[in-house]
């Protein structure tokens, strides 16, 4: 597993995909992108919330392999 800057926003992203059951970084993008162009605060909102349960996964709380 690699720790960076990409990786990690390349999981945030598919996490937040993972909410609508698609699994996939590209259309967690979409998704963030879709809710900032409806208020620029939910999409932010958003985007953080998936960063901290990104964090919160590479602490060591899930399994590795599963991020």
């Amino acid at each position: 597993m690699k720790f960076g800057l990409v990786p990690f926003i390349l999981a945030s992203l598919k996490g937040v995909s993972q909410v609508i059951l698609i699994e996939n970084a590209l259309s967690g993008f979409f998704i963030i992108v879709a809710l900032g162009t409806v208020h620029i605060k939910l999409g932010v909102i958003a985007l953080l919330s998936a960063m901290i349960g990104t964090l919160i996964g590479y602490s060591g709380i899930t399994r590795k392999q599963s991020l």
